[in-house]
């Protein structure tokens, strides 16, 4: 049996065989009939190159796309320019030159161009490459922009419906803890996921919510009345409201009170066991400073180094130990503190004040009106919309810092 006596099928005959030294070797005479032909030699790879490509790396097929198709040396160049392509092996698709970790969501691939492209010869039943078909419709059915790359991870980036669920519960309740939270997202989304705190973290993150001090509203601010004055304040002319008002001619006015014994900085640190001792003001509560002030936004119109302008905006302020603002003690100030202050061709000015009783009593009224100008009260209960209540809050972090020194 010889070689396969072993019982081993013989080898057929249309396989390759080696070709050992011993062969004979063809004459010069023969050599144009041994020489097999290029359209020949191209269908006896093209199943080996297949095969081979199969297991190699995605970058190596996409760069013997060209190949699959056997084309002219003329074809071939009109296929590279229409593609726009300077060689027939095209760049690698990764930005850092090999294919990216998994983890990362794989190659950026194709260009959108080239995407394009395809599908317009694809559409347009000319040629394009035959592997890339299936992609080619794929672009068609879903578009030619490329998916986010997830890289077969779960997301855990809130998004889409969860992310509008959290803004939204937010918006309505801000202090709800991060638990609440999570239990409004899963009962209001379709999938009914639960969310984790470090999600709902993340999520705050990307919303960009900060921690920060609350102002509470009064309930009677949500009145059916007040919410009208709201509407009113913001949206009617003079007197029912400030629409046709310029910015520079309104005068916002208000008091507040300083308890000194609030001054001081109440929190420090010591050693477990021991309290904090230092020195500073005492006080039941009884000592405290009004301050009485009207502030006005500049006009704009005036250069900027003159008293009144943008740059220079002026203050009337007076300082008090009075226990509170009576009638007295507010038209004394508007008359000895503000309206002498006023300028000779002084323009008629609207002031504001809030609700109190001493400020919309009539001596007042007629101290203003009298002075040629006008005055209006803002909505009640909405002191956050008062501009000296800014001021104010400067003015109380100056003290308490003033007084640490």
């Amino acid at each position: 049996m010889g070689k396969n006596g072993r019982g081993r099928p013989p080898k057929p005959s249309n396989m390759r065989k080696t070709t050992s030294k011993k062969a004979t070797k063809p004459s010069n005479n023969n050599k144009s009939a041994a020489k097999p032909d290029a359209t020949d030699r191209v269908d006896r790879e093209e199943p080996n190159r297949k095969k081979r490509r199969k297991g190699s790396h995605p970058q190596q097929a996409q760069l013997a796309v060209i190949d699959d198709a056997v084309l002219s040396p003329g074809e071939r160049a009109i296929y590279l320019q229409k593609i726009c392509a300077p060689r027939e092996r095209q760049s690698s698709r990764s930005k850092a030159g090999s294919a990216p970790h998994p983890s990362k969501g794989g190659s950026p691939g194709y260009p959108v161009p080239l995407r394009e492209l395809l599908v317009h010869l694809y559409q347009d039943k000319k040629y394009f490459p035959p592997t890339m078909k299936r992609s080619i419709q794929r672009w068609i059915r879903d578009g030619v922009e490329p998916k986010r790359q997830t890289g077969n991870k779960r997301k855990t980036v809130m998004m889409g419906e969860h992310l509008f669920l959290l803004a939204l519960f937010k918006l309505i309740w801000p202090q709800a803890t991060r638990e609440e939270c999570a239990a409004f997202v899963t009962l209001y989304s379709a999938d009914g996921r639960v969310l984790t705190n470090t999600e709902i973290t993340k999520g705050y993150q990307r919303l960009d919510l900060t921690v920060k001090k609350g102002s509470t509203t009064a309930y009677q601010a949500f009145t059916p009345k007040n919410t009208y004055l709201h509407f009113c304040f913001w949206n009617y002319n003079f007197p029912g409201g400030i629409k046709d008002v310029p910015m520079e001619r309104l005068m916002d006015g208000d008091e507040m009170a300083f308890h000194l014994g609030d001054a001081s900085q109440g929190y420090g640190h010591a050693v477990r066991g021991l309290r904090v001792r230092k020195a500073g003001n005492y006080s039941r509560g009884k000592q405290k400073v009004v301050v009485i002030m009207f502030i006005e936004p500049g006009d704009p119109s005036l250069p900027p180094h003159v008293l009144g302008s943008k740059q220079r905006p002026r203050i009337w302020y007076k300082v008090t130990t009075d226990s509170g603002t009576t009638i007295e003690g507010y038209k004394s100030f508007l008359e000895d503190e503000v309206f002498p202050y006023f300028k000779h061709d002084e323009p008629e000015r609207t002031l504001m004040h809030d609700n109190l009783s001493s400020h919309k009593a009539g001596e007042i009224y007629d101290a203003i009106y009298d002075a040629g100008h006008r005055v209006i009260c803002r909505p009640p209960y909405r002191p956050y919309e008062a501009p000296i209540e800014w001021v104010f809050n400067q003015l109380a972090g100056a003290v308490r810092k003033r007084w640490k020194q």
